[in-house]
């Protein structure tokens, strides 16, 4: 199940360059990178920032920036 997700972001040379915090369930949890990837549809040629990541609490998470629609969502 993929869902919307509010991130606080790192902006450095370019928008939304990667995740600092995630928003899940209402808690703020700081994140930590530790792989990240381009994706790109073969057919609509619209392209996805993929990142795994690690909360505070140990979890993972696959969270991606849809670059086309400028949204975030997670993958459950």
């Amino acid at each position: 199940m993929v869902r919307l997700i509010d991130v606080r972001t790192y902006s450095g040379r370019r928008a939304d360059e990667y995740p600092l915090q995630i928003n899940v369930n209402g808690r703020w949890l700081d994140v930590k990178v530790f792989e990240q990837h381009i994706e790109e549809d073969l057919l609509s040629r619209c392209r996805k920032r993929v990142f795994y990541v690690e909360d505070s609490e140990g979890n993972s998470h696959c969270i991606y920036y849809d670059m086309g629609l400028r949204l975030w969502f997670i993958k459950d």
